[in-house]
């Protein structure tokens, strides 16, 4: 069987160790819906890579969000959304390491392999 997750769910079971929650907890009607609203405004730009800094929108909506929390401002030019936990353990590494630094992480740590195990050789 060809594989397309990283892990095999186990019928009844709820794995918490690598984030991949069981397939009846996946709200595939809710998406179904709001991709046939996009489609529906026939604007094709969201299916473009987005802006490398997240979307605009979801950034001012964070930072007004953030701003309220904090009680101090946050600016959407001070936001930066990540695709994930992969890209944001990449965008670190890429930005603050250099080949050759050292990396103390906690034990247990992430269990995928990212750009900064690549760029240290």
């Amino acid at each position: 069987m060809l594989k397309t997750a990283q892990t095999t769910l186990t019928e009844g079971v709820i794995n918490l160790a690598v984030g991949h929650p069981s397939l009846h907890m996946l709200p595939l009607r809710e998406m179904e819906q709001a991709a046939a609203h996009r489609f529906a405004q026939g604007n094709a730009e969201f299916l473009q890579y987005g802006y490398e800094w997240g979307d605009g929108f979801l950034r001012t909506e964070l930072a007004a969000y953030l701003t309220r929390e904090y009680g101090f401002p946050v600016s959407a030019e001070q936001t930066f959304i990540s695709g994930g936990t992969s890209q944001a353990i990449d965008l670190c590494c890429a930005m603050l390491t250099r080949p050759g630094d050292t990396v103390i992480v906690e034990d247990p740590t992430y269990f995928l392999p990212s750009a900064c195990s690549a760029t240290t050789d």
